[in-house]
């Protein structure tokens, strides 16, 4: 069994990716277990999420449940377009999420708010981190990955630390994947078999030299398969 991680919204397309993909700013990615599939996040433009899902054969219909790392606009800006064509899915927010956004979005889905002491279970094999950080509340994913878990964040805004910490209570941290904004100790990383910055990330070019074994440069387009086993809730 494998868990695979599908780019779909980032600001380039992956090396060799099809033209026929579009890219934006904004950020978007799909994970999928043997318990189902997770969007994470949708992208500033929802057009341009549902083009590249199309594009990838990602088939909307098929997409579980959402889960939104934080609330910018490029990354919650393509959910309303999703949510129209996919219909009701369970989405998960976290807490800090402004009041008025969190009663726009129960009108469209079956909203869940994620706190700081927790994360949600979202599908067997893939839950979230709690909401980490100060005034602006941030989730990562947390992706089960065989012998150890993934983790996918938007932008990183409460570090590498935070991020890995929470990761780690579900698993040993084999990689990372998506925007790393604030993330300002890169040195965190050197232990993972995966780096893979994308959106974002403060001085990309810095992260191949860093991690030249591990680094993975991922775009529209990249697909991520990692060994996969049954995640315990």
């Amino acid at each position: 069994m494998t868990a695979r991680l599908t780019v779909l919204y980032d600001n380039r397309l992956a090396p060799g990716a099809s033209t026929s993909l579009r890219c934006g700013w904004g950020f978007s990615c799909l994970a999928e277990v043997p318990g189902g599939k997770v969007l994470f996040d949708a992208g500033f433009d929802g057009g341009l999420l549902l083009h590249n899902m199309a594009e990838l054969r990602v088939d909307i219909r098929s997409v579980d449940a959402v889960v939104l790392s934080h609330p910018h606009w490029d990354h919650l800006g393509g959910l309303a377009r999703f949510l129209e064509a996919r219909g009701d899915v369970p989405l998960y927010v976290p807490e800090g999420i402004p009041r008025h956004l969190r009663i726009e979005l129960s009108n469209r889905a079956d909203v869940s708010v994620t706190g700081t002491e927790d994360g949600s279970r979202v599908v067997p094999g893939v839950r979230t981190t709690p909401a980490l950080g100060g005034e602006l509340k941030e989730q990562a994913l947390v992706v089960d990955a065989g012998t150890g878990v993934l983790a996918v964040t938007g932008c990183c805004h409460p570090g590498f630390a935070p991020v890995l910490d929470a990761a780690s209570l579900h698993g040993r941290v084999r990689g990372i994947l998506g925007g790393m904004h604030d993330a300002k100790d890169p040195g965190q990383l050197e232990n993972l078999s995966l780096v893979a910055p994308c959106h974002c990330t403060r001085e990309p070019d810095r992260f191949p030299e860093l991690f030249p074994r591990t680094f993975r440069q991922v775009g529209v387009g990249s697909v991520v398969n990692v060994e996969s086993k049954p995640q315990k809730a």
